[in-house]
């Protein structure tokens, strides 16, 4: 009797007698209550039938049998499609668990730190392989998005019967959230200040940030604003905006334009790294025209009392707007033609036009008569209409009658002189009566030549012994003794019929303003001879063209943009032959103003001993284009120029510079409306103060400062005692022939070695092999630093072995000198027994030709004898600008005539060079060809301008099937690169070298070309 069994027992014999057993069997289904309780128990009697009929029941028996308890969860994550890609929006998940153990487990819950809320179950008690589906959500943040990824982890937990807590093992899911950066830029522009050049636009860009990630640093891209934008906040949260402002000058050739368009982005970086930036947004500012000229007119005299009188009038017309105004002209109702020096003014510039009327006997007529002049100014504006400028000026007949009446003298002889009127005032009258020295004033106003003079006192005019034939004047006033305003002129001439006298020309010199012709007249110092004098150019100048007329007046109009000093020579001769020269000098001055210079520096705080970076932008906003100009600029105390750190971008890039205080960068070329840019490091001194420091510069043409002075200015903190602060290494490079890691006896240093440090330092060694670096900071005054300090192996021999290591570390401490040594073991020389070298001038080659003139085929003789005393030389040919590809031509030629001559003489002993005047090395003609600094402008890999007519020249060499094809590109890429950069950017040059031989080259010429870099074959060269 048993009522857990799934049957009824089995009992193999249902019969016992007494004392006899049975064993019967049966089978129990556990329960997952029995399960969860632990133990199974059962308890069993035994029943039967005795022979008296009824029932015999045994005692009952019992069993307990204990079940191991395995509670065990498993949770299975599932992020659902983001609400968006944005803070806030929301990613719904579900987490299925299940119950894997074997015992019920109650209270589920979802444990996850990052739900907004705690996960919803449905469900939370579950028997065993039992599973609910629990939810929850999750909102967004933005550093979530700022990464682009959402990473969440859950578990599950329950209480299992026993009590305690049982957990799943977690379950991660990370959600990819599309990154988008971006920024939008809404640029305003304000009233501007004036609308003159010089007046001001102040702009504010309002940023936002568009996109749904973080983006920092973020700055404003205006090319055309004086200083970098000012930005009150440079990080944006997504959906925040900050506003910037800036300021912009306008220029005249925006005024000119009548609108000042600006267009600006903003960047910024994003969280990861990468750059985003705005799309453009543009302004338009109008410029209001206001075209205005002014005109003032006056006359030289008040009054006027004859006929025939000349009146010289002088028109002031200056330009009183803000727009430059060309073709301007002025007319008078009385005189046909007005001379003005120019035809366009710009805003606030003036000239001053003439023009001469001759009194007419209807100016006489009135009692008294007057002459009324009304003169119009008028132009064409770049803007705007333009109203004429209207002035008159009205002079009067002179009172009383005072009439001068001029006069005619002859002297027969001039080489002896005489009297030639022995007075003027004899035919001269002051109210109808005979004028004399009792009533009126003699005043001489003009003579033609010295040699005619006329005494005030006696009123006679006399002819200078020595005095040339010819046709003399000489020009008198003679004023009312008691009213001296009253006054009349007269003119006497004086004929003398004979006479030889030579001319003789005096030196003239002229200043003048560029950008317009220049007349004048060389006749005023210059003593005629006889008559008929007539001038003329004997040289036209360089800079320009003269034409001269035989009176002796000119006009020079100088090439646009020239300024200096120009002088051509002219010739001045009589009837008789007699001729004599003088130098005209004329000084273009250049116009002030015409360009504008800006000046900046990459950081505003520096510390003694950084490097500092300027740079320097000057604009041609003149009507000229700008030739070499000037710009000078002065390093401020304790500042001082790095060499060779200067980058200068122009017309021609062919710009110098010279001096370190005051820096010049010299040669400056500059279209119109064009720009040119100045990089350059200064290098802050060691012993400087905290304070700020103010860099200055100007540009100047022909000594005058033709620009604005622009400045930067830096500050530094507390300055440094460079004697117990600083530091400084030094050291040698060495030929260390036995190679143990020091400098013997008889081992020298290896000159031009460049070395460099981690800060970006650089020195090359001196003629001895040394080098040193001044005024170290060093970062930990305590302690020191290490420091490191390594050789450029581009600048020595391919197959040099360092004996030492390389680079060094040492430990550099404040105020004491740390040595570093380098040992180098150079390639074996080859032994040769000599090499002459010598000299070929210019004068041996036909002109412009390669071929050398048979005249000098001895002094090719005379050079195989020194070249075959010393078993090979080197011969120099010089050139000029422009001339290089003659002088390869040139190199090769006598090349090959003394390998004919020679004979024996190996052919890689002969070797020619062709150098430019200050003796730098420009090509060299030998087995191949190698190329010095000739066809490439520092840090550029594409070919000079101009060298075209080289490389057809090479080229030609290289389909000689006798050539060796070789060419060798020699030299420093760029000094200031290391070794790697200045490797690629030889390998570059290379290659356009080749590109450019090849193109002129038959593919089988080709096939015999090889270009090469410092004994390294380019990729690509001979295919």
């Amino acid at each position: 009797n048993d009522v857990n069994l799934d049957a009824a027992a089995v009992c193999p014999v249902t019969t016992l007698a007494p004392g006899a057993s049975t064993t019967c069997t049966g089978t129990h289904t556990i329960t997952q209550a029995e399960i969860n309780a632990g133990v199974v128990n059962n308890s069993a009697t035994a029943s039967g039938t005795p022979p008296g009929g009824g029932t015999t029941t045994s005692p009952p028996d019992t069993t307990s049998t204990p079940i191991a308890a395995a509670p065990a969860l498993t949770i299975d994550k599932t992020a659902g499609v983001p609400s968006g890609a944005t803070a806030g929006s929301t990613i719904g998940y579900t987490f299925l668990v299940t119950n894997t153990g074997n015992v019920t487990i109650t209270g589920i819950v979802i444990n996850d730190v990052n739900l907004d809320a705690a996960a919803v179950c449905p469900v939370t008690t579950l028997a065993p392989g039992a599973s609910t589906t629990c939810t929850g959500t999750h909102t967004i943040t933005q550093p979530e998005i700022n990464a682009g990824v959402v990473n969440n982890s859950a578990t599950a937990s329950g209480t299992p019967p026993g009590g305690g807590t049982t957990t799943s093992p977690p379950d991660t899911t990370s959600t990819i959230i599309n990154i988008v950066p971006r920024l939008t830029i809404d640029k305003t522009a304000g009233t501007p200040s004036g609308a003159t050049a010089g007046s001001t636009i102040d702009y504010t860009f309002l940023v936002t940030n568009t996109g749904n990630v973080t983006i920092t640093g973020i700055v404003i891209d205006d090319a055309n604003l004086d200083a970098p934008a000012v930005c009150p906040v440079t990080t944006l949260l997504p959906g925040a905006s900050t506003t910037c402002t800036g300021r912009h000058t306008i220029t005249q050739a925006e005024v000119n334009a009548g609108v000042v368009n600006n267009s600006a982005t903003a960047t910024g970086t994003t969280p990861g790294g990468s750059t985003a930036t705005s799309l453009p947004d543009t302004t338009s500012t109008p410029i209001a025209a206001n075209p205005s000229l002014t005109i003032d007119k006056t006359a030289a005299v008040a009054t006027y009392a004859t006929v025939g009188q000349v009146i010289d009038y002088a028109y002031l017309v200056s330009n009183t707007g803000n727009v430059t105004i060309t073709g301007i002209t002025v007319l008078d109702d009385r005189i046909a033609s007005v001379s003005c020096p120019v035809t366009t003014l710009q805003p606030g510039t003036s000239m001053t036009c003439t023009a001469r009327y001759t009194i007419q006997a209807a100016d006489l007529a009135g009692t008294p008569g007057s002459v009324t002049n009304i003169a119009t100014a008028n132009g064409t504006p770049t803007a705007g209409t333009l109203a004429p400028a209207v002035d008159s000026v009205t002079i009067t007949e002179m009172a009383g009658e005072i009439i001068a009446v001029d006069d005619e003298g002859t002297v027969p002889d001039g080489g002896v002189g005489g009297v030639a009127v022995p007075n003027v005032l004899v035919n001269d009258t002051l109210n109808g009566a005979p004028a004399t020295l009792g009533t009126v004033t003699i005043t001489v106003l003009a003579t033609s030549s010295p040699n005619i003079t006329l005494d005030p006192a006696t009123g006679r005019v006399t002819v200078a012994p020595g005095t040339a034939a010819g046709s003399y004047t000489v020009t008198y006033r003679i004023c009312e003794i008691g009213n001296p305003t009253n006054c009349s002129d007269a003119v006497v001439t004086v004929v003398i019929t004979n006479g030889d006298i030579a001319p003789i020309a005096e030196d003239d010199e002229f200043t003048r303003d560029e950008g317009m012709p220049i007349s004048g007249t060389v006749v005023g110092n210059d003593t005629p001879g006889n008559i008929s004098s007539n001038y003329t150019v004997l040289a036209p100048p360089t800079s320009g063209t003269v034409v001269m007329n035989p009176d002796g007046s000119f006009i020079y109009t100088p090439v646009p943009g020239f300024v200096g000093v120009v002088t051509f020579p002219y010739q001045l001769c009589d009837a008789d032959g007699d001729c004599d020269t003088a130098i005209v000098t004329i000084n273009v001055r250049p116009l002030q103003g015409k360009l504008v210079l800006q000046k900046s520096v990459a950081k505003r705080e520096v510390n003694a001993g950084s490097l500092v970076s300027y740079t320097l932008t000057v604009t041609n906003v003149g009507q000229l284009p700008v030739f070499a100009a000037d710009v000078v600029d002065v390093p401020p105390p304790g500042f001082t120029f790095v060499p060779g750190s200067e980058t200068i971008v122009d017309t021609d890039n062919l710009a110098i510079t010279t001096g370190t205080g005051p820096i010049t960068f010299a040669g400056i070329d500059i279209p119109v409306g064009g720009t040119a840019t100045i990089t350059y490091l200064l290098r802050a001194g060691a012993g400087l103060v905290a304070g700020e420091y103010i860099n200055e510069a100007t540009v100047y043409q022909f000594g005058v400062a033709v620009s604005n002075a622009a400045s930067a200015a830096v500050i530094t903190g507390t300055g440094l005692d460079p004697d117990f602060e600083q530091t400084r290494i030094w050291g040698k490079v060495f030929d260390d022939r036995n190679g143990d890691g020091w400098q013997d006896e008889g081992e020298r240093g290896i000159p031009g070695v460049r070395l460099a440090t981690v800060e970006g330092l650089v020195s090359e060694t001196d003629a001895q092999g040394r080098f040193h670096i001044e005024g170290l900071v060093v970062s930990n005054q305590m302690r020191g630093q290490n420091f490191v300090v390594k050789v450029d192996k581009s600048t020595l021999p391919e197959d040099a072995e360092f004996t030492t290591a390389n680079p060094l570390m040492r430990r550099i401490t404040p105020a004491i000198p740390t040595r570093f040594d380098f040992g180098v073991r150079m390639p074996a020389s080859p032994q040769v027994k000599g090499v002459v070298e010598l000299d070929l001038g210019v004068v041996v080659f036909e002109p412009g030709s390669s071929e050398i003139g048979s005249r000098y085929r001895e002094v090719l003789a005379q050079m195989v004898a020194q070249i075959r005393a010393h078993d090979g030389g080197e011969v120099s040919i010089q050139t000029i600008a422009g001339e290089e590809a003659l002088a390869f031509e040139r190199a090769v030629a006598v090349r090959t005539e003394l390998l004919a001559l020679l004979g024996d003489v190996p052919a890689g002993q002969l070797q020619v060079d062709v150098l430019q005047a200050d003796k730098t090395r420009l090509l060299s003609v030998g087995e191949g060809v190698k190329l010095g600094p000739i066809l490439f402008d520092t840090d550029r890999d594409t070919l000079r301008a101009g060298s075209d007519p080289l490389i057809d020249a090479i080229a030609r060499e290289v389909g000689d099937p006798a050539c060796g094809c070789v060419i060798t590109l020699t030299g420093h890429a760029d000094v200031r690169g290391d070794a790697v950069y200045n490797k690629a950017l030889s390998l570059r040059r290379v290659e356009a070298v080749r590109q450019a031989i090849e193109a002129r080259l038959t593919p089988e010429q080709r096939a015999r070309l090889r270009v090469e870099t410092e004994g390294a074959v380019a990729p690509g060269a001979g295919k």
